[in-house]
């Protein structure tokens, strides 16, 4: 409840630390509100509202073991939704576009790399049969500092 009225992860441990003397950190709220907390209500009283534009794409991390971290962010540089897997795989993909779909519904177009399963994924999770969802590969080179410019398109 105090999650809805815009207080910080860290001012509600505060409250409840003071007004009901429960010891909390702020990563236990933070699981708290996204277990019990619908995530569509949370954005949309917060005023987050995501563009039909979504770029997908996934890279290769190393912090204390070897991951591949997918995300889709939408053209306004919100975040939707993050996966990390061990593996590349189309399934890892899947999962972070559903979690995707599920947080903002559908796109109008998904911008990615050529990664070749990524029509495959699409179709898996905005349907098979003329998807109402346009494809557009991009190839981004970074250029000075981090800056990115796109080097070829086309639409699938």
């Amino acid at each position: 409840m105090l999650y809805r009225y815009r207080l910080s992860g860290y001012v509600i441990s505060e409250v409840l630390g003071k007004r009901f003397e429960i010891k909390v950190s702020l990563r236990t709220v933070c699981k708290w509100a996204r277990k019990f907390g619908d995530v569509k209500h949370i954005l949309k009283h917060l005023g987050i509202f995501f563009s039909r534009i979504w770029h997908m794409n996934e890279m290769f991390i190393k912090a204390r073991r070897r991951a591949y971290y997918h995300a889709v962010i939408d053209d306004r540089s919100n975040v939707i939704a993050l996966h990390i897997s061990d593996k590349r795989d189309m399934q890892s993909a899947i999962e972070c576009l559903r979690k995707a779909k599920h947080i903002a519904g559908r796109p109008e177009i998904i911008v990615t790399d050529r990664w070749q399963a990524y029509p495959r994924v699409i179709r898996k999770v905005f349907g098979w049969r003329r998807p109402k969802v346009k494809h557009v590969v991009s190839h981004f080179e970074r250029k000075k500092g981090n800056l990115y410019t796109i080097t070829e398109g086309s639409m699938l």
